[in-house]
């Protein structure tokens, strides 16, 4: 999965650009948003930029009209789904907490590498992850399953190591995006 920019992913183009624009800033707080300023941040040029909003527009996200301006409506039920596109961070730990649940000997859960910084863009970008459990208690075979349920559940690949204890995952794990959960 593309963590870095998943609506452009989805949306490709000037389209999905705009959308996660649009999206960071309502995510943000923002109520309205200057065009030329969002248009130069989105990498889209300020005509195709109103187009995009325009059509928002008719499924309610944003005021008719789109001038020089775009007033984000901010109650809109469709803004939730479009941030929990935009920013997987907390999805992602929800996962992790779930994963931790179904293993009672796991304390805690570190994560380090392109998922976990939120850079990935590609499938053969990894999530790292360190079980933290006692030594002995999470085997091979259900590390195993763990790293097949994740790369199915994030669309990447994933790595799942044990570690006695935080120091020991920090060790273990690239330093790239590196937190525990």
């Amino acid at each position: 999965m593309n963590f870095e920019n998943p609506i452009a992913t989805l949306f490709p183009g000037a389209a999905g650009r705009t959308v996660s624009e649009l999206a960071r800033r309502h995510a943000r707080g923002e109520s309205q948003v200057e065009v030329l300023v969002a248009a130069r941040s989105a990498a889209v040029v300020p005509d195709q930029f109103v187009k995009v909003a325009t059509r928002l527009a008719l499924l309610g996200l944003v005021d008719f009209p789109v001038t020089e301006k775009v007033t984000l409506v901010r109650e809109n039920i469709v803004w939730p789904a479009l941030y929990d596109l935009a920013d997987q961070g907390a999805r992602l730990d929800a996962l992790l907490r779930d994963v931790a649940a179904t293993c009672p000997p796991v304390t805690r859960i570190a994560i380090a590498g392109p998922v976990a910084a939120g850079t990935a863009r590609t499938f053969p970008e990894r999530l790292e992850v360190a079980l933290i459990a006692p030594d002995g208690t999470v085997g091979a075979e259900q590390c195993d399953e763990i790293a097949a349920h994740l790369s199915r559940a994030l669309g990447n690949a994933c790595l799942v190591t044990v570690a006695e204890d935080e120091l020991a995952a920090a060790g273990t794990l690239s330093p790239q995006g590196f937190r525990i959960v």
